[in-house]
């Protein structure tokens, strides 16, 4: 969707607890399956949402959506704060029923009055995007910040956004920089991103290239394409570390895969100079071919280039491997 407000980017509109694969339904002594489904069978509102959950993540159990938005609703009728988030997801994304953003604001305030965390994000992205509400940035930093004060660490992240972007709020790169340090520490990758980036340029942190890169490299092991890419250069260039040719190459290899154009005109280069990996002008050309497709500047220049210094065979088998190559995401976690 269009960047709205401070969300900028693409971005699903949702408070986490659904369309994050049920995350916050795992515990860390789940309940049998059974059990659960035999408690929910009872009409107890809190086996009813996490079987609803499981059930909508296919968590030890068959996907199930429809039963999923069934249980999600008689929970939520009966009060249950964390089913009516859920169900304000599911009508904010329209996620197995017609979507009515304005209903979902409705559910996200009957938790969010409970002190349901993922309903105050709920309602705090409501008010950032102006979906189902007036936009109105302040409205949203607040119900952000009670969401980001009880732990909610996608909160925590856009609280950083938000004083970082100054959007209703004066500007504070020291207090964003917390705030992203907090949502890092809980597992959310675009914090740990973003905080790399932050110790990377000295901005809100002391500069130290060794922390950006440890936080780089954290997000980059949950498949951040990004953050793979970020690790890859710093590799290559020495910041933080020693020059790595072959885990630069490592790096970019896995963003690249994910669809990172950038990191794809990287890879394309360490072919073609034989750094890192082995000289190897047809996968060179394979890659700057990927990148011209995402019009990366200067990949077309060193794709042509390459094209003229191949034998008509490896520019056939180069073709063969840029028409089949397709994206794969590795993202984990949060």
């Amino acid at each position: 969707m269009a960047s709205n407000g401070f969300f900028r980017g693409p971005l699903r509109w949702v408070s986490g607890l659904v369309l994050a694969g049920g995350l916050l339904a795992a515990e860390s002594n789940p309940v049998p399956i059974a059990e659960l489904e035999a408690k929910a069978k009872t009409g107890d509102p809190k086996a009813q949402c996490e079987l609803a959950l499981r059930l909508e993540a296919g968590q030890g159990v068959a996907t199930n959506r429809t039963e999923a938005t069934r249980l999600f609703r008689e929970a939520a009728a009966k009060g249950y704060p964390r089913a009516q988030a859920a169900l304000g997801d599911l009508l904010a994304n329209g996620t197995g029923v017609p979507r009515d953003e304005v209903k979902a604001v409705e559910w996200y305030r009957k938790a969010a009055a409970k002190g349901d965390d993922t309903a105050q994000l709920g309602r705090g992205m409501a008010y950032g995007t102006g979906r189902g509400v007036p936009r109105d940035d302040l409205e949203a930093f607040e119900w952000l910040k009670k969401a980001a004060a009880r732990g909610n660490f996608r909160a925590q992240f856009w609280v950083g956004m938000v004083l970082e972007q100054g959007k209703g709020v004066p500007i504070d790169h020291r207090e964003a920089a917390e705030w992203f340090r907090k949502s890092a520490e809980g597992g959310f990758s675009e914090a740990q991103f973003n905080l790399a980036s932050m110790f990377g340029r000295g901005v809100g942190v002391t500069q130290d290239k060794a922390a950006a890169l440890r936080w780089y490299l954290v997000a980059a092991k949950q498949g951040l394409p990004g953050a793979q890419r970020m690790a890859g250069a710093m590799y290559r260039e020495g910041e933080g570390t020693p020059v790595d040719p072959v885990e630069a190459a490592k790096w970019y290899l896995r963003a690249a895969k994910q669809g990172d154009g950038e990191a794809q005109l990287e890879l394309g280069r360490l072919y073609r100079a034989g750094q890192g990996v082995p000289k190897d002008p047809v996968e060179a050309y394979r890659w700057l071919s990927v990148a011209t497709a995402q019009r990366v500047p200067g990949a077309s220049e060193a794709a042509l280039e390459t094209t003229l210094e191949l034998a008509p065979e490896q520019f056939a088998e180069g073709r063969r491997r840029v028409r089949a190559f397709t994206v794969v995401s590795e993202r984990q976690g949060p």
